[in-house]
């Protein structure tokens, strides 16, 4: 989806992944399209995790659409 929609802006990854890690992830996003915005979200505080793989963006579960907002109009 983000290679054909160039209109995509952000994504929101989750940190707990099936059969995957959360750093390598973030490094294929990247690489595809270094230009969107990647929201770290977890149940549990992983912003350092998320901060560690140039992640700046952090919401802990549960989030509203409105706790999106307001994280990304900052």
């Amino acid at each position: 989806m983000l290679e054909k929609d160039e209109g995509l802006r952000y994504v929101v990854l989750d940190f707990d992944m099936p059969n995957t890690s959360t750093s390598a992830t973030v490094k294929q996003l990247r690489s595809v399209r270094p230009d969107v915005v990647i929201v770290g979200n977890s149940g549990a505080n992983h912003r350092d995790d998320f901060s560690a793989t140039g992640v700046e963006h952090f919401l802990t579960k549960p989030w509203r659409a409105a706790g999106l907002i307001d994280l990304l109009g900052e």
